[in-house]
């Protein structure tokens, strides 16, 4: 029973949302094993941390929620997405018939044009840090300091939730530190600390026109490194609040809307490729060091799924710069000669 779940995974330790999907797979015997652990790994890999973003299941998302999640999801593979789109189908299926969803709004949904549009996102956002630093000395007084100081957040790997509840107490030693799988320390610089610290002074700003709209923010001076707006009365910014001052900064860049998922992307791309630079080769247990490293896997959490998925990734980004060996191994094309 439920042997998708994998060895260490048990079905008691699943939340009851975690347990509806699984009772799900469960149920459909006509699924196959291989079919069930495909459904349940996109699950873990793709949907959880939104279901964790928006503080629901997948069972009570709306349409528009629905499509951001294949628009946005981190893997450009069309392989993942169709097995994704796969699940969220057939998952959302079998709640109307057990009674939880009576609006069957995934009929109405586009799939394969919204698969293919985000396809090249990654490849042609993917910038260096230095490169994110210049982009945000560029955007000068257009954007406030306590936006570029949440960008460069993002940009550093953290994730929404991450980012929503860091305190000033959290960065010392030119180090981020947050707890994930184990505590993580994510190494900063001086630029990231002038940053920081026009962030922490400022306290009133007025955008430029946005939707036609003069927009000024009154910050709230509080513990925590993305500033609530003062007008609001709350300690800190929401996760809704968070999504549209992000769509405030795309417009008063005038850009298209700036990715959570690409930036924080660009993270673990740059460390890998540096690894590769150093060492000339990367392999798959150089992958693996560094998730369990940034604390997001322990030695035996999805451990083959999410080291596949990166290095799927680190390829299509590099593919110009980089050449896969076998299965195991990576290295730069230009040493791949010297070996040749």
């Amino acid at each position: 029973m439920y042997d998708f779940l994998g060895k260490n995974i048990k079905y008691e330790d699943l939340n009851d949302s975690e347990k509806l999907k699984a009772d799900f797979l469960e149920k459909y015997t006509n699924y196959t094993e291989k079919t069930k652990k495909s459904y349940w790994s996109v699950y873990k890999s793709t949907i959880t941390e939104y279901e964790k973003l928006l503080n629901k299941g997948l069972e009570f998302f709306n349409r528009d929620e629905l499509i951001n999640l294949i628009k946005y999801m981190p893997s450009k593979r069309l392989s993942v997405k169709n097995t994704t789109v796969s699940f969220i189908s057939r998952f959302r299926e079998h709640c109307e018939t057990i009674g939880l969803n009576t609006n069957n709004i995934v009929e109405t949904i586009k799939w394969n044009e919204i698969k293919t549009l985000n396809n090249n996102i990654v490849r042609s956002d993917y910038s260096k840090l230095d490169d994110f630093y210049n982009f945000l000395e560029n955007t000068k007084d257009k954007i406030s300091p306590v936006d570029k100081i949440t960008l460069l957040l993002f940009r550093h790997g953290l994730t929404i939730q991450e980012v929503l509840n860091l305190k000033y107490t959290d960065i010392y030693n030119l180090a981020i530190h947050i707890k994930r799988c184990r505590n993580v320390e994510i190494p900063i610089d001086d630029r990231f600390m002038h940053y920081l610290e026009e962030s922490k002074n400022c306290i009133l700003f007025k955008y430029g026109s946005v939707d036609n709209k003069k927009r000024m923010i009154n910050y709230k001076n509080s513990l925590y490194i993305v500033k609530a707006n003062a007008n609001r009365g709350a300690e800190k910014i929401t996760v809704n609040g968070l999504y549209t001052r992000l769509n405030i900064i795309s417009k008063a860049l005038d850009t298209k809307r700036l990715s959570v998922n690409v930036m924080r992307l660009n993270y673990k791309l740059e460390h890998l490729f540096n690894i590769l630079k150093i060492n000339g080769t990367l392999t798959n247990e150089d992958i693996k060091q560094f998730l369990i490293k940034n604390g997001e896997m322990d030695n035996n959490n999805h451990i083959d799924n999410k080291v596949f998925s990166l290095k799927e990734l680190f390829l299509s980004n590099f593919s110009h710069e980089v050449i896969k060996v076998d299965n195991k191994n990576i290295v730069t094309k230009e040493k791949a000669m010297q070996v040749g």
